[in-house]
C-alpha cells in the first residue's frame, strides 16, 4: 500500500462542484493508505483531503471511480473493495468532508447482488442513484444496480449473462441517462463475439436490450470506455481494439442501436494515437475530444 498520505493513483475522472472546487478520489495513499477522496481549487490551491479510506472496519477501500453530485451538494461514489462484505460499497459524503457513511456494502466475489464496483455511479433524473459491478450477480459476471441516495431499496436490474446468452460481460464503465430516461452503457466483452457489446436499460430495470454486439474486426471491439450523447441524441463511444489497424475506433449509434457508424480508427503511426480507453468529450461548440492510452510521437498517447 501506498503511504503518500494526500493520496496517489488517481484512477477516476475529476467534476468540478457546485461550489468551483474540483473534487475527485485517489486509488491508494491517505492515512491508511486504502485511498482517499480530495478537493482542490482549479489553480492548484487549497488542496485538502476530505476523507481518507479503511478509517473505521467496515469501511470501503481503493475507490476507482470518480465522484457525482446530489441535492445540497452531497458527494457519492464507489469503493472496489472494502466495506462489511470485503467486496466494495457505495458511499456519501459532504463537500466539506463531513457526513461520511458507508450507504451499501456489497458481500463476497459471487454475491448474487454484484460485488467490486470499479466505476462510478450516475444519478438519475428521478433521483436515484445507478451502477454496475465487475463481478457477482446471478451469472457471476457483473450487475447494474439502483439504491435511493439514502442507502435504501438497493435493487438488481440487470444480471450479465455473457456470451452464453448473447449478452455481454462484465461494464467496466459507468453508465449514462439519456434524454429520453434510457441507461445506456458498454461491456468489455461478452456478445455474440466476446467483443464487447453496447446496451440499453430503462430505470426500472425493464426493457434491457443489448444495441450492438462489436466483432472485434474493422467494427472495432472490447470498449473500455463509456459513452456520451451527442446534440442529436446519437450515442458516441470508443473501442480499445479492433478498427483497421486493430489499434481501437471512435464510433457513433443510434440509441435504437441503429446505424452503427466508425467514425475514425486509430492507427498509432505518424502522431495518431491507438488504444484509446477514455471515454469521450462532446465539447461547446460541438466537437468530439478524447485521449488514446498510446500512439503518437512517443507512443506514450495522445489528445485528438
Amino acid at each position: 500500500r501506498s503511504t503518500v498520505t494526500n493520496g496517489s493513483a488517481p484512477s477516476g475522472r475529476l467534476f468540478e462542484g457546485a461550489d468551483g472546487s474540483l473534487y475527485g478520489t485517489t486509488s491508494a495513499g491517505g492515512a491508511n493508505g486504502s485511498g482517499t477522496v480530495f478537493k482542490v481549487n482549479k489553480d492548484g490551491s487549497s488542496f485538502e483531503v476530505l476523507h481518507n479510506f479503511g478509517s473505521t472496519t467496515g469501511d470501503g477501500e481503493t475507490p476507482f471511480a470518480g465522484l457525482v453530485q446530489g441535492i445540497g451538494g452531497v458527494l457519492y461514489g464507489t469503493t472496489s473493495i472494502g466495506g462489511s462484505g470485503r467486496a466494495g460499497t457505495v458511499f456519501k459524503l459532504y463537500q466539506d468532508g463531513s457526513g461520511y457513511s458507508v450507504l451499501h456494502s456489497f458481500v463476497g466475489f459471487s454475491g448474487a447482488e454484484g460485488s467490486f464496483p470499479f466505476t462510478a455511479l450516475v444519478l438519475g433524473s428521478d433521483g436515484v442513484l445507478y451502477g454496475a459491478t465487475d463481478y457477482g450477480g446471478a451469472n457471476e459476471l457483473g450487475v447494474l444496480f439502483k439504491l435511493n441516495t439514502d442507502g435504501t431499496s438497493y435493487t438488481v436490474l440487470h444480471d450479465f449473462m455473457g456470451p452464453a446468452g448473447n449478452d455481454g460481460r462484465p461494464p467496466l464503465a459507468e453508465l449514462i441517462e439519456g434524454t429520453n430516461g434510457m441507461l445506456y452503457g458498454t461491456t468489455y466483452f461478452g456478445g455474440t463475439n466476446d467483443s464487447g457489446t453496447v446496451f440499453s436499460l430503462g430505470t426500472g430495470g425493464t426493457g434491457y436490450s443489448v444495441l450492438y454486439y462489436f466483432g472485434g474486426g474493422t467494427n472495432g471491439g472490447e470498449p473500455w470506455a463509456g459513452l456520451v450523447q451527442g446534440a442529436q441524441g446519437d450515442l458516441y463511444g470508443t473501442t480499445r481494439f479492433g478498427g483497421g489497424a486493430d489499434l481501437g475506433t471512435a464510433f457513433r449509434l443510434k440509441t435504437d442501436g441503429s446505424g452503427y457508424t466508425v467514425l475514425h480508427s486509430f492507427t498509432g503511426v505518424e502522431e495518431d494515437g491507438a488504444e484509446p480507453a477514455a471515454a469521450l468529450l462532446v465539447a461547446s461548440n460541438g466537437a468530439l475530444y478524447g485521449t488514446t492510452h498510446a500512439g503518437g510521437s512517443y507512443n506514450d498517447g495522445t489528445v485528438f
